[in-house]
Order: structure tokens, then C-alpha cells, then sequence
């Protein structure tokens, strides 16, 4: 699955159409049905590919914010 998202990223890139790409990886308020057992968290081992953890919300407000600069 990740192939096919870089081949995606790759080809838009390499096209002549404006793009902004962002790339959060987990949103925080997952945290507790992803990794959840009670009243801890499960997090074992190293991840294959870096996490980079963000609010929902944040992450919204910044996907607009690159509308309003366009």
C-alpha cells in the first residue's frame, strides 16, 4: 500500500499542477482504540516508518490555512 502512495506522490510531483502535500501520519485522538488496553497504552517495538502524531483539529485548521494562502 505505501508503493502505491509514493508512486501517487511521485507522479504529482513530477506534474505541472500545483500541489501542497501534508503528511501526518496519526491523529492523537486514535490513541486509545489504536493502542488502548484500559488504562495504558500498548507502544512496543520501533516503528518501520517515523510517526508524526497531530490533533485532528490542528491538522484542519492547517489544510485551510493553505487554501487561504493560494
Amino acid at each position: 500500500m505505501i508503493d502505491v502512495w509514493r508512486k501517487a506522490i511521485a507522479k504529482i510531483k513530477g506534474s505541472a499542477i500545483p500541489y501542497t502535500i501534508f503528511y501526518p501520519s496519526n491523529f492523537m485522538e486514535t490513541l486509545p482504540q489504536r493502542h488502548g488496553t484500559g488504562r495504558f497504552l500498548a507502544l512496543v517495538g520501533t516503528a518501520r516508518h517515523p510517526n508524526y502524531w497531530i490533533a485532528a483539529a490542528d491538522f484542519g485548521k492547517q489544510v485551510a490555512r493553505s487554501f487561504q494562502l493560494r
